[in-house]
Formats: structure tokens, C-alpha cells, sequence
């Protein structure tokens, strides 16, 4: 898998799945429509570089990565924790790979 693409502004469709955090919300940017089990948020959000709690779950992708992104901003969760983070991505935290 090419992880560094995850999140790259790129659609992606092989990257498109829950294991690849949904191309970090790149194919939502290109208006493809790879959240529709996403509940709890704007799926607009996933992978904006913002740690959203309502968002990090399987369905959104865990927000695209963005609670494990050490350069994210966390200024707008209260848990904001790493609960998925990929092979060769920058993750902050311990233990963290469910």
C-alpha cells in the first residue's frame, strides 16, 4: 500500500477503504461521496488537519488521521485520542494501532 498518498488531496479508490482511513478524506474533497457511514459529523471535516472526536470512528475513516497527526490541531476535541494510525504515517501517542 502506498500510504503517503493517505491524505495527500488525491482520490485515491484503492486507498478508499476503512483499513486505508478512507484516502484520508480525499475522495470527500473530489466530492465522490466515500462517507455515507459517516454519523456523528460533517464528513466534510475527515482529514482537515483537526481532530474531531465525533468523526474518529471506522465510519469516517478515524477522521482521516487526523487524531494520530502529531502536526494536527486538537484545539476542538476533548478525548482526542489515536485510535487507528497506519504503517509509515507520523502518529503521536503510545500503543496505538487497534
Amino acid at each position: 500500500m502506498e500510504y503517503q498518498k493517505i491524505g495527500d488531496g488525491e482520490c485515491d479508490d484503492l486507498l478508499l477503504i476503512p483499513e486505508c482511513l478512507l484516502d484520508g478524506g480525499d475522495c470527500c474533497k473530489a466530492s465522490k461521496g466515500c462517507l455515507e457511514n459517516c454519523i456523528g459529523g460533517d464528513p466534510l471535516m475527515v482529514g482537515d488537519m483537526y481532530c474531531d472526536d465525533e468523526l474518529n470512528n471506522e465510519g469516517c475513516g478515524y477522521d482521516g488521521n487526523d487524531c494520530c497527526d502529531p502536526d494536527a490541531d486538537y484545539i476542538f476535541c476533548s478525548e482526542c485520542l489515536c485510535k487507528k494510525c497506519l504503517p509509515d504515517m507520523p502518529c503521536r501517542g503510545e500503543d496505538i494501532n487497534t
